[in-house]
């Protein structure tokens, strides 16, 4: 397990991250970097926690994290780029509340059977989320504050608790059909 917290360092300087290979548990809460390396090879990882950091994107193409159970990339105000997630096939818990400057979520979402819980709150420039997608292990799924969330897709029929908050619920279902056992809204 690793806890950096606030650790400041040089982008130049990351190559240490190299060593990082073994680790479980990974907090980097304010990461000055831009993008992991592409020497990150952290296929160990359980719990990535990197919220608040200067991201604009977490890692180039896909990274082989079978073990990955939770990653929260909230208040990431910089990130752009979703990054793809197809091999990232035991996550449970994403967490990307506050990531302002999102826009969509890639398709490669669909390969995440075991997600449970999916926060995205405050995604202010989040447009769309992908289509024809059965998260089946769904159960918590919250969009507060997405104002440009464009429309709601099919997205899973096992949420249990929906919440949408401050989005322009009237336009999202147009078309769609909803299965839920607990909405939320205010």
């Amino acid at each position: 397990k690793l806890y950096l917290g606030r650790v400041t360092i040089e982008e130049e300087s990351s190559f240490w991250v190299e060593n990082m290979s073994r680790l479980t548990d990974l907090v980097w809460d304010s990461c000055p970097l831009r993008c992991m390396p592409a020497y990150f090879r952290p296929e160990y990882l359980v719990y990535l926690s990197m919220r608040d950091s200067k991201l604009e994107k977490l890692w180039e193409g896909a990274q082989s994290l079978g073990n990955l159970k939770e990653l929260s990339l909230s208040g990431s105000e910089n990130l752009s780029e979703f990054p793809n997630l197809s091999k990232v096939t035991n996550l449970e818990k994403l967490y990307l509340d506050n990531c302002y400057r999102l826009v969509t979520v890639p398709s490669s979402i669909q390969s995440l059977d075991k997600l449970t819980e999916l926060s995205m709150e405050k995604c202010l420039r989040l447009q769309s989320l992908p289509t024809n997608v059965d998260l089946k292990s769904l159960k918590f799924l919250s969009l507060i504050g997405c104002e440009g969330l464009r429309c709601f897709p099919r997205i899973s029929r096992s949420v249990e608790s929906l919440y949408l908050d401050h989005t322009r619920r009237e336009s999202l279902f147009h078309g769609s059909r909803i299965y839920l056992s607990s909405l939320h809204s205010r």
